[in-house]
């Protein structure tokens, strides 16, 4: 921060050089900052020009504008050229007042209505006349924008409210913007499962102008002018509801110099803020199998749905004119289920180890010959089985409640999935004094969701996806001359998640050796020609910290529109990954984990219950931590050549440094030489 105050104050002195000088100098100043930016406009830009009845440009032209919501004016005056311009403006709806030298009536010009990063021209034409005499100016600005060539859509606060939303998630209106996909809903659904939940927390994917999408997205994700993403896999954050969205800019090509690291495109969502009039809402929206009837000739209960999405907002002043205030809230409860079929369960004589009027006969892997129990052929005895898998054949296995096309006895049903969520926004809008104007927002999201893990086709154990999101964002617009404008932001980013396997049993609590790594988690079980008893990869851990300081100074002069900033990032990353720590258990009827040639049942069920598996694998658990830098700055030069010829010219750097270890646990080897690991979290060293 002390080297963006030095960069401030040589910009003021700045002022005073030739303008071929400025722009060495300040070129040559940008290069050496080691600053960022990444940067996402929470407000828009008016500019326009002032003429008389001929066409003539018309200087020192006293220029206010004003919002008609929160009394908000910002005056300039116009330059020799007749242009004025104003940047940073809150987005809303605006009059444009102009007032010049005597000989001309004051003109008016209302209805104005400005977007976020919009860039509106309004010109204006003075009538002669007396000073004291108005003119109210009707005719609509332009809807073509002339002053830049970025390209993108604004989707404002009415559409999103009327709009049918999927799951009332504004990522889902994205469509709308030709060359642009969202890849999935954002939120954890029932038809969405738990594809954008992968890390324990929703997941925004969007594909722009034919990007791809391979683990990690390449596009910018902003929340009223903070980054709103996490770094692990480059996806979008969950956004406040959308009756607490003001608007939402997608930008798809053609950006200035302000933008950069990602290059597919930006999605900037900007929440409301209060005006100088009270308003709220109440909302509820409900589903539910009341409403959905059974299939027909099912013969299983109908699956459960019930979703409950409610909540409000509130906004208006504190202080009239000076200090505004919006709050919001929304809660999800919803309940679905997922469906299981396709098991094979055990007969009652099976369960007991008797394969007399089993198909498939099974082979005694002592003798290569047919089991044998006081002298009955083809059951196994008591004290051959295996007591872990006696344990679980009676306690987890269901008995039959269907049978199955092929004749074998059959199981379905529903496992419930309950997703929860409770989000809070507050956002205050506070004019400290003439030039300073503040505005902070927080907004934070917590969630559980409970799914079933795998492809398995038996009730065995569930996965609680657990998230939290914070999102802390501060700026404050500094006027400081009329010419002069900067803007500061901070950005304070938290999101993490985690997948917490339940219950939080072993396979040691059910009597076995066998010893997980890491969280105690039932193991994964198949058994070949029956059913499947299945789990999931764990990690109780998994988001970023995201810390952010951005400055922009803007400086109109004659023709010319300069933006010079920077910003400085630091991401924080944390991964605990158990992997298949609890065991991977295979049985089947053709090999032995033992023995690829002996030890075989010939039947899978046989193997289990005397508890010789096929194969079995494991994994460890694995934590990273990593912390990386990201750097840039820009300059940008908005020259209007003609009223109708703006020349948008730009330099940027960019630098993202490579992810380091804050444990410093990362160490390189040379292939096909023997390296020496330092692992100093053990003190100790490994050859590999």
């Amino acid at each position: 921060m002390k080297q963006l105050s030095r960069v401030l104050i040589f910009t003021n002195k700045a002022a005073h050089l030739s303008h071929g000088l400025w722009m060495a100098t300040l070129f040559a100043v940008l290069l050496a900052i080691p600053m960022v930016a990444s940067a996402q406009s929470t407000t828009a830009t008016i500019v326009g020009s002032v003429t008389d009845p001929g066409g003539a440009q018309v200087p020192n032209a006293s220029v206010t504008a004003r919002n008609a919501d929160t009394g908000l004016t910002r005056t300039v005056v116009s330059g020799a050229d007749g242009n004025y311009r104003f940047e940073f403006l809150p987005v809303g709806n605006y009059a444009i007042e102009v007032t010049a030298t005597s000989g001309f009536k004051k003109a008016i010009r209302g209805g104005i209505v400005i977007r976020v990063s919009d860039t509106a021209t309004v010109d204006i034409t003075l009538e002669v006349g007396a000073v004291n005499e108005e003119v109210t100016i009707t005719t609509a600005p332009p809807e073509v924008n002339t002053n830049n060539a970025e390209l993108g859509r604004t989707i404002q606060s009415r559409e999103i409210e009327d709009l049918p939303l999927v799951e009332r998630n504004i990522y889902s209106l994205l469509d709308l913007t030709p060359g642009v996909q969202s890849n999935n809903s954002g939120v954890a659904t029932a038809s969405a499962a738990t594809n954008n939940l992968t890390l324990g927390f929703p997941e925004q994917r969007t594909l722009i102008n034919g990007g791809t999408d391979g683990g990690t997205g390449s596009v910018n994700y902003f929340l009223d002018g903070g980054t709103n993403m996490t770094n692990l896999r480059n996806t979008g954050n969950s956004t406040p509801s959308p009756y607490a969205i003001q608007e939402f800019l997608v930008q798809t090509n053609s950006y200035n110099a302000e933008y950069g690291r990602f290059a597919s495109g930006i999605i900037n969502v900007l929440t409301k803020s209060g005006t100088n009039k009270f308003r709220g809402s109440l909302y509820e929206f409900v589903r539910n199998d009341a409403f959905n009837a059974n299939e027909w000739g099912s013969r299983v209960e109908r699956a459960p749905y019930e979703r409950n999405q409610f909540g409000g907002t509130i906004g208006g002043p504190i202080i009239k004119d000076k200090t505004f205030f919006f709050f919001s809230y929304s809660g999800l409860r919803q309940l679905t289920s997922t469906f299981l079929s396709g098991a094979t369960i055990p007969t009652a004589l099976e369960r007991i180890g008797n394969f007399t009027a089993s198909a498939t006969k099974p082979k005694d892997p002592a003798t290569g010959g047919n089991f044998f129990c006081n002298g009955v052929e083809h059951v196994i005895c008591a004290n051959r089985f295996d007591p872990v898998a006696k344990r679980i054949l009676d306690t987890y296995i269901p008995q039959s409640n269907i049978i199955n096309a092929n004749g074998s006895p059959g199981w379905q049903g529903n496992v419930p999935n309950p997703f929860d969520t409770n989000e809070y926004l507050i956002k205050l809008d506070h004019q400290l004094n003439e030039p300073h104007r503040l505005t902070f927002s927080y907004f934070t999201t917590a969630g559980i969701t409970t799914v079933f893990p795998g492809s398995g086709n038996l009730p065995w154990a569930t996965q609680d996806y657990k998230w939290r999101q914070h999102n802390f964002n501060a700026s404050d617009v500094w006027i400081i001359s009329p010419d002069k404008v900067n803007q500061i932001w901070l950005t304070y980013g938290r999101n993490f998640g985690g997948r917490l396997n339940v219950p939080a049993t072993s396979l040691r609590d059910l009597g076995s050796s066998f010893v997980p790594q890491g969280a105690p988690s039932l193991p994964q079980i198949n058994v070949t020609g029956y059913f499947s008893l299945t789990n999931a990869i764990g990690g109780p851990r998994a988001g970023t910290n995201f810390y952010s300081a951005r400055d922009i100074f803007s400086w109109n002069t004659g023709r010319h529109s300069f933006k010079i900033g920077g910003e400085l990032t630091l991401n924080k990353d944390v991964q605990e990954t158990l992997l298949n720590n609890y065991g991977v258990f295979t049985f089947n009827a053709t090999t032995s984990f033992f023995n690829s040639t002996a030890n075989i049942a010939t039947n899978a069920l046989a193997n289990f219950l005397i508890g010789i598996p096929s194969a079995v694998t494991q994994d460890s658990p694995v934590t990273a931590y990593t912390d990386t830098w990201y750097m840039a700055a820009f300059i940008q030069d908005d020259f209007r050549v003609h009223p109708r010829l703006t020349l948008n010219l730009g330099l940027r750097w960019d630098v993202q440094t490579p992810p380091t270890d804050p444990q410093n646990r990362v160490a390189n080897y040379v292939v096909g030489q023997k390296s020496i690991v330092n692992t100093a979290a053990v003190g100790t060293s490994i050859l590999r």
